[in-house]
């Protein structure tokens, strides 16, 4: 039951975030240039030191399923999985959200 809500929850966003890049864009994606060389961390926002291009296998802190992180969120992640209290679904979520967001901007 919760994966089912996670999963249509997910699909709405991936929905509407594809409407509006859609209707907003004529270029592909390789036409828009890089503006920042660096990847921002999905849960803060801060500039990582991971560049851009990089493949998802050579990332440091990279989290499958939910995108790059800087040292110190990765951190937090970590010592708050050595407590069994690692992100909720719905801080993913809001993570998400939150990438949505500033990819609109």
């Amino acid at each position: 039951m919760k994966k089912q809500r996670i999963r249509k929850r997910l699909s709405e966003l991936f929905k509407k975030s594809s409407r509006l890049s859609s209707q907003k864009a004529t270029e592909t994606v390789a036409d828009v240039p890089v503006t920042e060389p660096f990847e921002r961390c999905v849960l803060c926002g801060a500039l990582t030191s991971v560049p851009v291009g990089t493949h998802v296998d050579f990332r440091e802190d990279y989290e499958i399923g939910c995108g790059q992180l800087c040292a110190e969120c990765a951190r937090k992640q970590w010592e708050a999985s050595q407590q069994a209290d690692a992100l909720s679904v719905t801080e993913i979520l809001q993570a998400v959200e939150r990438s949505i967001k500033e990819s609109k901007k």
